[in-house]
Order: structure tokens, then C-alpha cells, then sequence
């Protein structure tokens, strides 16, 4: 038993002093991650209008329950006033350093309700409720049922098929595992990962964090958790229900979705000085 105590104390002491030296990291970064974020929310902002105007074309690269649920209820008003309004306001939910207004909280609680399916006794009580399965979800769903496509199948395809194609365009490949891909790209003065998952309950998922040196360093970052359902409010980016003839697909579009980051980033990223950030103390 002593041991164990022993070993969990110096466990303890070990992460102490790791996320002490990320803290110092980050404050070696000084300001930059600040104006970063300052950048990227005005941005977000505006993209989400842009993207409303472009019929969610970029959205659209990505099928999964949120997507379908978010792009069913824009069908449900009816004034262009209105959808720009949800659209604006489902961004600063996740995109603001500020908290939404009463306008704003009723906005975002009518797609919450929008999004459950009340379960009703014979009386009429309402016993609870499930979430809302759109019928575009429903679709993919009975056809990956029908083709049979294991999960792992699927996500070994994937990851072969980005690994082979996301060289050229993601940048270099800097982690390779059998459930994951990261890809490394400087853009301007600072590094942009792409990190792709196939290990969790979706086929796959991609993420953007900027590092101000190569590497993917812990505590360089400059900013994280940055992909296309992030910056919309929508949520995560990930694919789910995929066949074997939808991985080409996918992969262009994946492409896509990062490019058009890409070229964003060398804006964001535009006159932002990086301080010396070395070795941790």
C-alpha cells in the first residue's frame, strides 16, 4: 500500500510541474493568443453570414445529426431576417466573449426545444423526451444498416485514404497512429495541425490548432479546437453512417473544409508578431 501511495504523490508531482511548465509556456506567448482569439471570433461572425449566403455549401460537407437538425430548423422560418438571425446567434453562443441577450437566449431555447421529441401518456403528460431524428439522418442510418459496413472497416479506409492524399495538401505528417493522423502546415508565423480521430464513437473527426512553433508542442499553442461546425456554433466536426463509396467523397471535402481555413488563417494570422518562446524553465 505504501508504494502505491508513493507512486500516486509523485504522479501528482510530475503533472504539477508538466502543466506548470505549459502555464509558463503560454505566458511566454504573451498577448498573441488574445488577439488571435479577438481575430477569430470577428471572423466567426462573419463567415457564418457568408456560409448562410453560400446555401451552407461547406456545412453541407459534413453529414451528421447536428447538421441535419440545425439546417431542418432554418427550413422552419420563414423570413430570411430570421435565418440570419439563428444563424448569427448559434455562432455566438461558441464564438463570444460575451453573454447573449434575451433576444438571443429565446433564439437558442426554440431550436433546444425544436430538437426533443416529447413522449405523451394517454392523459397528455408529457414523460420525457428523445432527441429528434431528422429524416435525412434516418436515411443514412437504414443505409449503412442495409450495406453492412463495419465501423473499423470504414475508419481503416479513411485513414489510409487521407494519409495517402492529405500530404500534399495538409502539410506534413507529424503523428501517425492507428487512430490518428496529424498534419502539420505553416501558415505565416505560426503552425496549423490537423488532427484526425477514427477512435471515437464517429468514423471520423477533424480539428485545427495553431502552434506557435512546429511540432504540436504542448503550450505553444496559440488557439484549438477550430473546424467548420466550431466556428458555425453547430458543433463538432464529424462524419458518421459512411459507405464505401462515400470515402472519395469525404476526402475531397475534408480537403476543402481545410483549404478554406487555410487561406482564413493567413488573414488571422496576418502582422501577429511571435515572441521567443525556447525550452521550458
Amino acid at each position: 500500500m505504501s508504494i502505491k501511495k508513493i507512486d500516486v504523490k509523485k504522479a501528482a508531482a510530475q503533472l504539477r510541474a508538466q502543466i506548470e511548465a505549459i502555464n509558463r509556456q503560454q505566458k511566454k506567448l504573451q498577448g498573441l493568443p488574445e488577439e488571435f482569439q479577438r481575430r477569430y471570433r470577428a471572423w466567426c461572425l462573419t463567415e457564418c453570414q457568408a456560409e448562410y449566403f453560400r446555401n451552407f455549401r461547406l456545412v453541407k460537407l459534413i453529414r451528421n445529426p447536428e447538421v441535419f437538425l440545425s439546417l431542418e430548423y432554418i427550413g422552419t422560418l420563414r423570413s430570411e431576417e430570421a435565418r440570419v438571425q439563428f444563424v448569427t446567434t448559434l455562432c455566438k453562443r461558441d464564438n463570444s466573449d460575451g453573454a447573449l441577450n434575451s433576444d438571443e437566449q429565446r433564439t437558442i431555447e426554440r431550436y433546444i426545444q425544436f430538437g426533443k421529441v416529447p413522449f405523451t401518456h394517454s392523459s397528455g403528460d408529457v414523460l420525457g423526451y428523445s432527441v429528434r431524428v431528422t429524416h435525412e439522418e434516418q436515411a443514412l442510418k437504414d443505409r449503412s444498416y442495409q450495406h453492412g459496413a463495419e465501423k473499423r472497416v470504414i475508419t481503416k479506409v479513411l485513414r489510409s485514404a487521407l494519409k495517402k492524399t492529405g500530404k500534399g495538401h495538409l502539410g506534413n505528417l507529424i503523428l501517425e497512429t492507428t487512430s490518428a493522423l496529424w498534419f502539420e502546415k505553416q501558415i505565416g508565423i505560426a503552425y496549423v495541425v490537423t488532427a484526425f480521430e477514427f477512435s471515437s464513437w464517429h468514423q471520423m473527426k477533424y480539428v485545427h490548432t495553431i502552434y506557435a512553433e512546429p511540432g504540436g508542442r504542448l503550450g505553444t499553442n496559440i488557439s484549438k479546437g477550430v473546424s467548420i461546425l466550431t466556428w458555425m456554433g453547430i458543433g463538432e466536426s464529424t462524419w458518421d453512417w459512411l459507405i464505401p463509396e462515400d470515402i472519395p467523397g469525404t476526402i475531397q471535402g475534408v480537403l476543402e473544409l481545410c483549404e478554406h481555413f487555410f487561406q482564413a488563417a493567413e488573414t488571422l494570422l496576418a502582422g501577429l508578431v511571435v515572441p521567443p518562446v525556447g525550452n521550458p524553465d
